[in-house]
């Protein structure tokens, strides 16, 4: 049986990449969609455009993630391991991380997941 948000995965198209077999393969850009000055970088995108570009691959992380956490709660114990497993807490932390933050959120989200523990000696 197919999960309840599988027609969900199946129904939103990722811009920025095509998924065969189960693993994420990158599309390559045109060429004529490069800056003629510089056809190894591309041009720089203004908010707008990146935004354009990324909104529908942003959104269907969201409701991904949104999924998942559905998934845990419905199952036995789920009320229970959301309230309290430190993983969710993390969870928690990263997303007022995405929703609050100002500049440099990825690597505030990495420290957030990073093990802290000491090394060995």
């Amino acid at each position: 049986m197919q999960g309840v948000y599988e027609h969900v995965r199946r129904s939103f198209f990722l811009p920025s990449a095509v998924l065969l077999r189960g693993r994420c393969r990158q599309r390559t850009v045109p060429a004529t969609t490069l800056c003629p000055s510089d056809r190894y970088n591309g041009c720089m995108r203004d908010a707008k455009q990146t935004l354009e570009q990324y909104f529908l691959e942003m959104r269907w992380r969201c409701l991904s993630l949104a999924a998942d956490l559905d998934r845990v709660e419905r199952a036995e114990g789920g009320a229970s391991v959301l309230a309290t497993d430190p993983r969710l807490g993390k969870l928690r932390e990263a997303m007022g991380v995405v929703l609050n933050g100002k500049g440099n959120r990825a690597e505030q989200v990495q420290n957030i997941f990073s093990d802290k523990t000491p090394g060995p000696r």
